[in-house]
């Protein structure tokens, strides 16, 4: 496992721009049309901009299902953020890359990683004490 501490990049998005669902970015609310995702496109749109056939070219849509019956797959795509705007009141708030919401995309990347671990055999992780 590692864990990253320090300043990552925003921009998930490799453009060098803030990318936004908010469209009118003053009402900070999703409006009618804008819950599209980071890349700013529904499915049909992706599939011309990205000439793809795939029915979710930038595997970006938002599914959550909360039957017990399928319990290994309720959150295999918790984290899409086109059409997430449907689950609760806190999806009304839009997805950006502008995680610190200062307004400004910082792309700086400067962190230390440390790596943890997981092998719970003793004699492969020097980390793990006592039995």
């Amino acid at each position: 496992m590692y864990i990253d501490l320090g300043k990552i990049s925003e921009d998930v998005i490799p453009n060098n721009r803030l990318d936004s669902e908010d469209k009118a970015p003053q009402n900070e609310l999703i409006d009618e049309g804008e819950d599209t995702g980071l890349d700013g496109y529904f499915d049909p749109q992706e599939q011309t901009v990205f000439g793809s056939q795939k029915s979710d070219p930038s595997n970006d849509n938002f599914a959550y299902n909360n039957s017990p019956l399928f319990d290994l797959y309720n959150y295999f795509n918790i984290n899409g953020t086109e059409g997430n705007a449907q689950l609760t009141d806190i999806g009304r708030v839009p997805d950006t890359e502008d995680l610190n919401r200062n307004g400004v995309l910082d792309q700086a990347n400067s962190y230390f990683r440390y790596e943890i671990p997981i092998d719970t055999t003793a004699a492969n992780n020097p980390y793990i004490h006592g039995g």
